[in-house]
């Protein structure tokens, strides 16, 4: 049996991230204060931990942490970053309606 589908993966230390993508980081605690931090730890959970898709992507420079939504996310990010170099993006999806940190949907 293979472990790697069995075991939970190792807990990552993200303590670099604030240093590497400053903008990123500043970003994702504006999201705490809107949608609180139950919400972007969710999404966080998902987009990053478990490599769903369109739950949390993030980039700042060369750097990119989560799942992009589609290929056109990260196409639309290179494009992005040709035109101004110094861009930076964080994508994940609103709670739904009336409910601040609210869970995601079935996905």
């Amino acid at each position: 049996m293979d472990k790697s589908k069995t075991e939970p993966m190792a807990k990552r230390d993200w303590s670099w991230l604030p240093a590497a993508m400053p903008t990123v980081a500043s970003l994702i605690a504006d999201q705490r204060k809107t949608h609180g931090a139950a919400w972007v730890s969710e999404c966080w959970r998902r987009g990053v931990s478990q490599g769903e898709p369109g739950h949390f992507f993030a980039a700042e420079g060369a750097l990119m942490v989560g799942t992009p939504a589609s290929a056109e996310m990260l196409v639309k990010w290179f494009e992005l970053r040709q035109k101004l170099p110094g861009s930076s993006i964080v994508h994940m999806p609103a709670p739904p309606t009336g409910q601040q940190g609210g869970g995601h949907g079935a996905g």
